[in-house]
């Protein structure tokens, strides 16, 4: 029985090997295609940021940018191969050296950089000014902001939150009459408008007992629905913001309803978001049955500090936390997916404040007390100019620690650095875009926009196309010439078939014949044009693709049945009387 079983094994060996051979292939074939990827990637960055430091610019002068187009003599295009490459110093001497192209002229033509390797075009950006159109940032305005809107990057934002319309419950009115009254005013709308930047009106209703009073009373939501569509039409406003916090479970489908309603009355043209909290939402949300009446959920990826995990206080906006319980982006994120949120939909929201704690020693597990929201302006005027702050790789958080003898004072913010590595964990987990809170929080400090900037701006090297060259009469002629190639050689087809034909039909006189097969200069005219137009037929057509190896072929059995004929004819003749 052993010996059978060794025998067994040992046949079995061969096809384990080939098995254990091909298992460790696909591996290799696994790791092979990964690097010659990541090898793709790299050339195409190496690429992009040759393209971004290339010497081939042109500056757009002031008296150019008057004019409606652009000419730029640069050094003329030469392909890396091709005829013209193997005869490049010929192609320059007759051509020339430079060539002439012409843009046309736009307000965000700045520099025209010039990609030699593709020969492509690109207008490069000194400063990114736009967001990609496949991206959306949003900014929330709170009405005691008033006239800081003044000094808002417009430009790096798609919409405009003003904050608030605070909800009666009881009525469906405002409780806050000075930031109606300031909406139905204030030029931030206008200045908005102006730039291109959509505006929503933002509706607000925190705690549970108000939610359960808002939604107990079907009326109160008509008396709501109908003041905020006034408001936002007296405004020329684009849409709602709706922002309902601690929602009671038992109201989840009163919530659903309530914004049916809202998507009904407002109309298919408006723009309606909802915030969803950081935590503590109840389950109130149902994603999926709100998801034909909402453009975009606004992820609230802060105010995580409110809640106590591990004793010690949390960043505002951890993206992470070592305790897999305590409360994060990532967890709320993977609740908001699971429970049917559209990733395509969602926008990250982030705060543009941070918070200030006193440790009562120098001890991260010392006893904390909360001091003060502090905003992003602050916190660099206050912080960044003395202390060195310190970047929390588990929360993807920045903090200062500054020693104040028996305490410490602990701040944490959100740098650009860390904004950074969560606008790229959005965008790699297919979010939409970003929210700020709140405008005029970050004073004119630079960071935030930055961040904002790099991840959903335009792409800083725009390609643009030009709209004519000047290289030339006699390169416009050769041009001409190889852009209408195959018809004029199926032209020299036609040419060289009649003159065959008229050959023929004049080799039936005999005296044609007797000059023809008698003087050999005539026989090598005859078949040197036939030649040449047989060749130059072949080459225009195939646009100097075709192998020249079917052609001499041809030649030389051509030039044999000639010699063949014109020898048979000859000692023909010589036999006759």
């Amino acid at each position: 029985m052993l010996k059978k079983l060794i025998i067994i094994l040992l046949l079995m060996l061969p096809c384990l090997s080939v098995y254990a051979q091909k298992s460790l292939l696909n591996q290799a074939r696994n790791k092979t295609r990964k690097v010659e990827r990541e090898i793709k990637r790299s050339k195409r960055d190496f690429d992009k940021v040759g393209s971004m430091f290339s010497s081939q610019k042109k500056e757009i002068t002031e008296e150019e940018s008057l004019s409606d187009t652009i000419i730029w003599e640069k050094k003329r295009y030469i392909p890396k191969s091709g005829l013209v490459n193997d005869y490049a110093y010929l192609f320059r001497s007759i051509h020339g050296a430079q060539q002439q192209v012409k843009f046309k002229n736009t307000k965000d033509l700045n520099k025209i950089v010039w990609d030699s390797a593709a020969n492509k075009y690109y207008n490069r950006l000194d400063k990114i000014n736009a967001i990609d159109e496949n991206h959306v940032v949003l900014g929330w305005h709170p009405y005691w902001m008033k006239n800081e809107f003044k000094d808002y990057k417009y430009n790096l934002l798609s919409m405009i939150a003003y904050f608030s319309y605070d909800v009666n419950p009881l009525n469906g009115g405002y409780n806050d009459p000075e930031a109606i009254k300031d909406w139905r005013s204030t030029a931030m709308i206008d200045s908005a408008k102006n730039h291109g930047v959509k505006v929503l009106l933002t509706v607000t209703n925190y705690g549970k007992e108000q939610n359960r009073q808002f939604f107990s009373d079907k009326d109160v939501w008509n008396s709501l629905i109908d003041s905020l569509k006034v408001l936002v039409t007296a405004r020329n406003g684009d849409g709602l913001d709706l922002n309902f916090e601690q929602i009671p479970a038992a109201n989840r489908n009163d919530y659903t309803d309530f914004v049916k309603k809202l998507r009904s009355k407002m109309g298919d043209s408006y723009i309606i978001t909802l915030q969803v909290p950081a935590f503590n939402n109840n389950n109130a949300i149902d994603f999926k049955a709100l998801d034909p009446y909402i453009n975009y959920f606004i992820v609230q990826g802060y105010d995580y500090s409110y809640v106590e995990c591990n004793g010690t206080p949390s960043p505002v906006s951890p993206l992470h936390s070592i305790n897999t319980d305590c409360p994060s982006i990532v967890n709320t994120y993977d609740y908001c997916i699971r429970n049917g949120m559209n990733p395509a939909k969602s926008i990250l929201g982030m705060p543009s404040y941070g918070t200030e704690w006193t440790l009562a020693g120098n001890s991260w597990n010392a006893k904390a007390r909360f001091e003060r929201y502090i905003t992003y302006d602050d916190v660099m005027s206050e912080y960044n100019i003395n202390y060195q702050p310190f970047y929390d790789a588990v929360s993807g958080s920045t903090y200062f620690l500054v020693d104040q003898g028996n305490s410490t004072r602990l701040v944490w913010f959100e740098s650009q650095q860390s904004l950074d590595s969560k606008f790229q964990w959005a965008l790699d987990h297919d979010m939409k875009g970003a929210a700020i809170w709140a405008l005029g929080y970050d004073g004119r400090q630079s960071g935030i926009w930055n961040a904002v900037a790099t991840n959903f701006g335009v792409d800083p090297l725009q390609e643009i196309f030009p709209i004519g060259y000047d290289n030339g009469q006699l390169y416009s002629i050769m041009a001409s010439f190889q852009n209408h190639r195959r018809s004029i050689g199926i032209g020299v087809v036609i040419i060289l078939y009649f003159f065959i034909i008229g050959l023929f039909v004049s080799l039936l006189d005999w005296r044609v014949r007797e000059i023809f097969f008698q003087n050999l200069t005539y026989r090598a005219v005859f078949a040197g044009v036939i030649i040449f137009l047989g060749a130059m037929a072949v080459f225009l057509i195939s646009g100097g693709s075709a192998s020249l190896f079917p052609l001499l072929i041809g030649l030389l059995i051509g030039a044999l049945v000639v010699y063949l004929i014109t020898t048979h004819y000859i000692s023909y003749r010589d036999k006759l009387p």
